[in-house]
């Protein structure tokens, strides 16, 4: 008694559908042994790799700004430096508190910043009082 499967036939192209163009016909089948070979290399591949490579490769460089002491100071760490670079805000012209509000509220309606309300008067608040008119001319 043979024990052994017997050899795969060879590959067939898959059949024509009606109404599908000619070029389908010559697709190979989805369960072709080779397709299944060629996935199941990257698969391997992907696994003996990690699915992290490429994000412990990319690292942000360290943060050198360091932001004026005042009220409301940890609550622009906490919720502004965690999207961008302290250097974004300290390298603004001097803006009025409206402008600085104005600058919150795009970060939060346009790019998504998680500031909740209560918070962003704060923000406003330290950034206008830091880095405002008043402050370039002390």
């Amino acid at each position: 008694m043979n024990t052994t499967n017997p050899p795969l036939p060879p590959a067939q192209p898959a059949p024509a559908r009606a109404g599908a163009p000619a070029a389908a016909a010559s697709r190979i089948h989805a369960c072709d042994p080779r397709r299944v070979a060629a996935v199941a290399g990257l698969v391997s591949a992907w696994i003996a790799l990690g699915p992290a490579t490429a994000a412990d490769a990319w690292k942000l460089p360290p943060e050198k700004t360091v932001l004026r002491p005042g009220a409301g100071r940890e609550l622009v760490l906490g919720q502004c430096v965690a999207c961008h670079s302290a250097d974004y805000m300290t390298s603004q012209p001097p803006l009025d508190r409206a402008a600085w509000a104005a600058s919150v509220e795009k970060m939060r309606s346009k790019y998504g910043a998680a500031i909740p309300t209560n918070v962003a008067p704060a923000i406003v608040d330290y950034l206008a009082a830091q880095y405002g008119p008043k402050a370039a001319a002390r």
